[in-house]
């Protein structure tokens, strides 16, 4: 790595990235935002602010297990069907009705906290 302080800045590296850990000069005394591009061979930016997004598009893809028993978000709201686990009732919606209806994807809802869950759920009356 070869250059100048500002432009391994403007390419996205922090002072402690570079060699020599230099501290550049600036008025503001707020803290710098991480930089969530960097800069092409042409110079031109490259965003990769979509890449930390937490949704992902295999999230938006995921499939419906063939063998599984799926239900209507209305029949879940009604409670219609007997013999279904009253406490898990998402489990019985398509990936697609899932999202419609909890606003995010299956594993999305599995990685939250369950009082989150819980409250999507009650949200989503399928609680």
């Amino acid at each position: 790595m070869s250059g100048k302080p500002d432009e391994f800045l403007r390419m996205g590296y922090s002072s402690s990235t570079v060699p020599g850990g230099f501290t550049p000069y600036s008025k503001s005394k707020k803290s710098a935002k991480p930089a969530s591009h960097e800069f092409d061979a042409n110079g031109n930016i490259i965003d990769f602010s979509e890449s930390f997004s937490r949704s992902s598009d295999a999230d938006l893809l995921q499939e419906d297990d063939p063998h599984g028993t799926y239900y209507s978000i209305q029949e879940l709201q009604d409670k219609s069907i007997p013999n279904l686990d009253s406490n898990h009732l998402e489990q019985y919606l398509r990936a697609q009705d899932f999202k419609q209806a909890m606003g995010m994807s299956k594993s999305e809802f599995e990685h939250l906290p369950k009082w989150k869950q819980t409250k999507a759920k009650k949200d989503a009356k399928l609680f």
